[in-house]
């Protein structure tokens, strides 16, 4: 089959948010978000933390390796003070609704919640929307 190029309007919807299942605040619990997906490239040159670090955790998923073991080979490289602002500013771009500043008026986002919408805004986690089309 000949292959043809993707219309825009194709394009488009595939930008559109979806609601994606998050963890909760309490154990065992889920929060639905609507996210959209981001460049990580303008949060990486401000916060000055090189390409390398997503090359590198780009590689490590393709290989099957989960947020933990990733998160774990990253550690000599990256610190923590270097990658939580980049959480933050990543879930305050990628929340459509409810925004973040809308849920951190209740409460701070959790770890683990920064995590699994870092996951999905930047692809590269096997997160998915869970409601289909």
């Amino acid at each position: 089959m000949a292959k043809i190029v993707t219309t825009l309007d194709e394009i488009r919807a595939q930008t559109e948010p979806q609601i994606v299942e998050l963890p909760g605040f309490r154990e065992g619990s889920i929060i639905c978000v609507c996210l959209r997906t981001i460049d990580l490239t303008p949060r990486l040159m401000e916060l000055q933390i090189g390409n390398p670090l997503l090359a590198e955790a780009q590689k490590l998923a393709k290989e099957g390796l989960s947020k933990d073991e990733i998160a774990g080979r990253l550690d000599g490289g990256t610190t923590a003070k270097e990658m939580l602002p980049l959480l933050d500013e990543i879930a305050k771009e990628a929340l459509v609704e409810p925004t973040h500043a809308e849920i951190t008026d209740i409460h701070p986002l959790t770890l683990a919640q920064k995590l699994k919408i870092f996951e999905y805004a930047t692809g590269l986690g096997d997160l998915r929307p869970f409601r289909s089309e």
